[in-house]
């Protein structure tokens, strides 16, 4: 589908019958009217540079019963405004979100085993004003904030596990009010 221009919409079989198990790369690159896309449950690799160029891709669904384990670049010069990640995400790669311009929410579930957050993996996501760290997140990576200039609260749950946080993971997020340090964090 790379060059598909005009293709608006994409829909994949939402049923658990689905066999579509990856997307390979470039695989919906410059597609510029595409607006959406659902996430079927079974599919456990997308591959980086999916839906480069998707300049009115503004959504995002995962299946509640996603194998995916982790997120990378596949979403980069998107116009992503809100995201929910399914529980079964374990690591956000570097550089996965850098530079979304429009990215305003990022949510997990309750039970999400989100471990890494990568470096650099939300640097210049200049809308985004709040965060919360799933409580099961060990490490976040150096400039995995850096310049978010609307961030004003990071949220870190009491029974986080968060023990690392990399250099320069808030430099220049010059409107960040709160951030209580977990007591598990053993590395600043």
């Amino acid at each position: 589908f790379e060059g598909c221009y005009l293709l608006a919409a994409l829909t994949f079989d939402s049923s658990t019958d689905s066999m579509l198990q990856s997307i390979g790369t470039s695989a919906f690159q410059n597609c510029s009217k595409l607006t959406g896309i659902y996430i079927p449950a079974n599919i456990s690799f997308i591959d980086d540079s999916v839906f480069r160029n998707c300049i009115s891709l503004q959504t995002v669904s995962f299946s509640e019963d996603s194998v995916m384990k982790s997120i990378g670049t596949q979403f980069i010069t998107t116009a992503l405004h809100t995201l929910s990640l399914p529980s079964s995400i374990k690591s956000i790669l570097p550089h996965a979100f850098t530079g979304l311009k429009s990215l305003t929410k990022v949510s997990f579930k309750n039970d999400s085993k989100l471990q890494t957050i990568g470096k650099s993996a939300f640097q210049d996501c200049t809308a985004l004003p709040a965060f919360e760290i799933p409580s099961a997140t060990t490490v976040l990576g150096s400039s995995a904030f850096e310049s978010c200039t609307s961030l004003t609260s990071v949220s870190v749950s009491q029974d986080s596990q968060l023990q690392s946080i990399g250099t320069s993971a808030f430099q220049n997020c010059n409107l960040l009010i709160t951030f209580d340090m977990p007591s598990a964090t053993t590395t600043l």
